[in-house]
């Protein structure tokens, strides 16, 4: 998974990627992401990550943001950077 993470941050925010900064709560656009996520292919959300690939927060099942756990059942939409 480490190896994924690091390709996805190396390509950057794209059509199937993007990233989020959530440092303690959701954003405000994670859902609108969502959605345009599956009204197309599907895709990739960084959570902790900022739009220049900073890796700011760790979120793990160890260290996780309110609400998202319970949103891991959509399919491979989360992707969760632990500190590489």
């Amino acid at each position: 998974m480490k190896e994924n993470i690091r390709q996805l941050l190396e390509q950057g925010e794209g059509i199937s990627v993007e990233f989020k900064k959530a440092s303690s709560q959701l954003p405000e656009s994670f859902f609108e992401t969502v959605c345009a996520f599956l009204n197309r292919n599907g895709g990739s959300i960084l959570l902790g990550v900022t739009d220049d690939k900073t890796i700011e927060v760790c979120i793990s099942i160890q260290n996780p943001i309110p609400g998202v756990m319970k949103l891991c059942s959509l399919k491979k939409i989360f992707l969760f950077p632990k500190c590489l």
